[in-house]
C-alpha cells in the first residue's frame, strides 16, 4: 500500500459536525460529484510525510507535539471503518494549525535539508523504506523541499484564516 499525505481545510463548524458524525467524514472528504483534482482548500504531499517529520523532529515518530502535528499529529476524528483511507483521519484545532505554522515558519528549506542523512533516513526505516539510500541527492532535496514549502504556506494560510485541518494518508 503506498501511503501519502492528504490535508484539508475546514472550518470549526464542520468540525465539529464531523466529530458529532463519524459515517459522513468519507463524503466529507471524497465528495461523490467533485472533480479528483484537488482544491484550493486541500493538499497532498506524496510520500514525502515522513521524511519531512523526521528532518523536523530527528524521530521516525515521536518528537516535539506541535511538529508532529504538521504530518503526523492531530487528535483521531474517526478510524478507517468509516472512510475508504488506509489510516485514520485525523484533526487539529485552529489554535493547533496557528501554533504549528508559527514553530515551522521560520525554518527554512536550506535548514531542514541540512538534516538529511540517507543512511539514518533508511536505518530509521522512514517510509518509503530504502527509497533515501537508493535515490539521488538532488532529486531528494528537491522533492522533500517543494513539499514542505507547500505545507508551510498550507498552514499558513490555515492560520490566517483561523481554519482547522484534517490529515490523513491514503
Amino acid at each position: 500500500m503506498s501511503m501519502v499525505g492528504n490535508y484539508m481545510h475546514l472550518s470549526q463548524a464542520e468540525l465539529e459536525h464531523l466529530i458529532k458524525n463519524k459515517n459522513e467524514v468519507s463524503e466529507f472528504i471524497y465528495p461523490e460529484n467533485t472533480p479528483k483534482e484537488y482544491k484550493n482548500s486541500e493538499l497532498y504531499i506524496d510520500k514525502s510525510w515522513h521524511l519531512i517529520h523526521f528532518l523536523l523532529t530527528g524521530s521516525a515518530w515521536n518528537g516535539n507535539e506541535t511538529l508532529r502535528n504538521l504530518t503526523i499529529g492531530g487528535e483521531k476524528l474517526c478510524e478507517p471503518k468509516f472512510t475508504p483511507v488506509g489510516d485514520s483521519v485525523r484533526y487539529l484545532l485552529p489554535n493547533q494549525v496557528l501554533a504549528t505554522y508559527e514553530l515551522v515558519k521560520n525554518i527554512t528549506s536550506d535548514e531542514l535539508w541540512s538534516r538529511f542523512n540517507a543512511k539514518a533516513a533508511t536505518d530509521a526505516y522512514i517510509y518509503p523504506i530504502g527509497f533515501w539510500s537508493e535515490s539521488s541527492e538532488e532529486s531528494i532535496k528537491e522533492y522533500i523541499l517543494d513539499y514542505f514549502e507547500k505545507l508551510k504556506q498550507f498552514f499558513k494560510t490555515g492560520a490566517e484564516e483561523n481554519q482547522a485541518m484534517l490529515i490523513w494518508l491514503t
